[in-house]
């Protein structure tokens, strides 16, 4: 199922560098496969990093290997996004984290849809 326009679930300023659970506009009660457009602008920092992972996954930090988006700009005021999937808990929740985070900077994360494979997977 995908919406028409999305769903704004998530619009921090200075979303902070810890691990943040964030709430999805998802069915609840079963475990399903967000998509979701998570959005950074007004990057501060030279380079930002974003790391989407399921509640059920250890709790990471973001590094070069693991990373959902990143952004590495020359000067500040950049707006970079992608679509991304990532598996929710059955309270439609999921964990975001960055390694750098300045008052300027703001993450959004849209949600667009959601895969529900449930009697379809072997």
């Amino acid at each position: 199922m995908y919406t028409a326009g999305g769903f704004l679930d998530v619009n921090a300023t200075n979303p902070g560098t810890a691990a943040v659970t964030r709430t999805l506009t998802v069915p609840l009660g079963i475990v399903i496969e967000a998509v979701v457009l998570p959005t950074v602008d007004g990057i501060t920092n030279s380079f930002a990093g974003w790391l989407l992972t399921s509640l059920d996954q250890d709790d990471v930090a973001e590094t070069a290997t693991n990373r959902t988006l990143s952004v590495a700009i020359a000067t500040p005021g950049v707006q970079m996004s992608t679509q991304a999937q990532v598996k929710t808990n059955t309270s439609g929740q999921i964990r975001s984290r960055t390694a750098a985070s300045g008052v300027a900077d703001t993450f959004r994360l849209s949600t667009l849809g959601y895969i529900d494979s449930r009697g379809r997977d072997a």
